[in-house]
């Protein structure tokens, strides 16, 4: 009897050993992945590859809240490059600049620890704020603009509308200097001029015209020159530096 006790204590103690060692693989695989992963984050945060930082924090939960400050960014980013925000210069419509805004307000400040990343995220608040500023400056003043061009007073609507892109080159200049901030500058630059841009083409009013001649030529003409020195001046590409229309993936 006292044999058999003895067996099956072994034989306890053996399988207890057995279980410990199992949990000790385990815990140790993990900490050694978990430390992989880390390793992985920091290079992509240091690289600025915020796409695969932002896929690598998705499932690590040490890593939760530097995920939802990538998200915010990376969705304000693409937004802004891929022109879905769009200038609202009628005040009966909500501000996407606005919107676009509130996506980096309120998230955690764990973008702060990465220098790269928290460049970035105030340089987006700090423009998108003055695109706000901007836009409500236009919106008080737009009947100014839209009631003569309704009624065809092409004169008076070419001289403000002339006027507001003299205020959005001068805020958002479209230059080709290569960098961040000059980049973000002209999709901005962009943004408020595809708005304005019926403005500030001269329609052809028939009640006018005088021999079949066209009194806005000339205004036509000036625009068409003005837009084509723009487009051979402004050169950048991408994100980092390319022309924005050129843009069919972002890489910030």
């Amino acid at each position: 009897m006292k044999r058999k006790i003895c067996f099956v204590t072994i034989a306890v103690m053996v399988l207890s050993l057995i279980g410990c060692g199992s949990k000790e693989s385990t815990d140790d695989a993990s900490a050694q992945e978990e430390k992989q992963n880390k390793a992985k984050i920091e290079e992509a945060m240091e690289n600025e590859d915020y796409d695969k930082a932002k896929t690598l924090t998705a499932n690590d939960s040490n890593y939760k809240d530097l995920y939802k400050d990538l998200e915010a960014y990376l969705m304000v980013v693409n937004d802004i490059q891929m022109r879905y925000v769009h200038a609202k210069f009628d005040d009966s419509e909500d501000s996407e600049f606005e919107e676009c805004a509130e996506k980096l307000e309120g998230i955690p400040n764990e973008y702060k620890k990465y220098s790269k990343f928290k460049a970035k995220i105030k340089l987006y608040k700090e423009e998108l704020q003055k695109a706000i500023s901007l836009e409500k400056k236009f919106r008080k003043k737009y009947d100014k603009l839209k009631d003569p061009y309704q009624e065809g007073k092409v004169d008076e609507y070419l001289e403000i509308a002339n006027e507001w892109k003299e205020e959005i080159d001068k805020e958002f200049p479209a230059t080709s200097e290569d960098s961040y901030e000059a980049n973000l500058k002209s999709y901005l630059n962009d943004i408020f001029l595809s708005t304005l841009s019926p403005y500030l083409t001269a329609t052809l009013d028939s009640s006018k015209l005088g021999d079949g001649e066209n009194p806005y030529a000339d205004l036509q003409k000036e625009q068409e020159e003005r837009e084509q020195e723009n487009t051979e001046t402004f050169t950048p590409s991408g994100s980092e530096g390319g022309k924005p229309e050129d843009v069919v993936i972002y890489n910030p």
